[in-house]
């Protein structure tokens, strides 16, 4: 192969090539320099040879080199099945967390199996576990970058919903990754069905993770005295029936493993959602259900207003230490019921006109 010439881009100082000769160090200013193959390389079987430029690319974790070389297979024969299949993975790996691209990486996966079926299907089973297995290398990278994008910023208010989103996205490309394990090479490789296992495990370490209760920054207030600012948190959870069926994605991906490994030890999941505790003790016990409208007016000013300002949070603090017992004794009290009622029934009357002047 030729090579560029060997002089630093930045300094023009002489470069010190390594072993595989396409990369060194600058002798004059130390920087780390990858030199680029030119195309006069790719002389006499020009496919051929980029397909290997394609691979030692990859190899070497130059994506834009590898999305490069495979534009040019692709000019050449637009149905070559590894120019199609390198391109998505590349594709794959110059994700971020906010833009993952896995269905690049499918969608080039799913093409290059429907080309090798017409070609070479009987090493069909083959190339998918080599498939499986890279993209499953892939979301593995993924979901740690995702955890420590989240473990870094979950100050932010909107990181939960973020990071579920992003889990998602790596179970679904999980489970397009379980359906490339043929069940001939499972009944005939040992090393398929210990992929097998290792990509059901991670399923498993995923449906956790998602179902996980998590803090929510809510706000966030400054002390007038010490100039110190407190963030103010709410612990959430993934709700309704995406967590019905994250925790019936988690049972199948058990079910399977035990089937494989009987013995395989699997993390336990949070099946059911988190459930705020604190109530409106006395409101309830005047008007009989928790989810009475008076109920639900005074929970809100509680949430939108009070919260918001440190007076109102002692206020609660105060309100949740000495509620409790009144309450009980309300409840048997029917005139003093009554004489509470009353207040609680003006005090929902002004917050509902206030709010109508918003």
């Amino acid at each position: 192969m030729e090579l560029k010439a060997r002089q630093c881009p930045k300094c023009g100082g002489d470069v010190k090539l390594d072993s595989t000769g396409t990369a060194g160090i600058c002798l004059y200013c130390g920087s780390e320099i990858v030199l680029e193959i030119s195309d006069n390389a790719a002389k006499g079987n020009t496919k051929a040879n980029f397909i290997n430029l394609i691979k030692d690319e990859y190899e070497r974790q130059n994506y834009p080199g590898v999305l490069k070389y495979s534009a040019k297979v692709l000019e050449m024969d637009s149905r070559c099945w590894q120019a199609i299949y390198y391109r998505g993975l590349g594709e794959v790996w110059q994700s971020t967390p906010d833009n993952l691209k896995f269905s690049n990486a499918i969608y080039g996966i799913r093409k290059a199996i429907e080309l090798i079926q017409q070609y070479d299907p009987q090493n069909l089973p083959g190339y998918q576990h080599m498939m499986a297995t890279e993209l499953h290398r892939c979301i593995i990278h993924f979901f740690n970058l995702c955890r420590a994008a989240y473990d870094k910023a979950f100050k932010l208010t909107n990181q939960p919903e973020d990071y579920w989103k992003q889990i998602s996205i790596l179970i679904s490309a999980l489970d397009y990754c379980l359906a490339l394990f043929s069940p001939q090479l499972l009944a005939s490789d040992t090393t398929a069905k210990a992929a097998k296992l290792t990509v059901l495990t991670t399923g498993t370490v995923l449906c956790v993770e998602k179902c996980v209760y998590r803090k929510k920054k809510t706000g966030v207030t400054l002390n007038s005295k010490t100039g110190v600012y407190t963030d103010f948190f709410t612990v959430v959870s993934v709700q309704g029936t995406d967590r019905s069926l994250t925790v019936g994605k988690y049972d199948e991906y058990s079910a399977m493993i035990r089937q494989l490994d009987a013995t395989r030890p699997i993390a336990a999941i949070v099946r059911e959602p988190y459930r705020k505790k604190s109530g409106c003790y006395i409101a309830t016990a005047v008007y009989g259900n928790y989810s009475a409208p008076e109920v639900m007016v005074l929970r809100r000013y509680r949430d939108e207003v009070l919260y918001r300002k440190s007076i109102g949070r002692l206020f609660i603090r105060i309100y949740y230490f000495l509620s409790p017992p009144i309450a009980k004794r309300l409840a048997n009290m029917k005139k003093l019921n009554g004489a509470v009622k009353k207040i609680l029934d003006s005090m929902v009357e002004i917050i509902q006109r206030n709010n109508g002047r918003r």
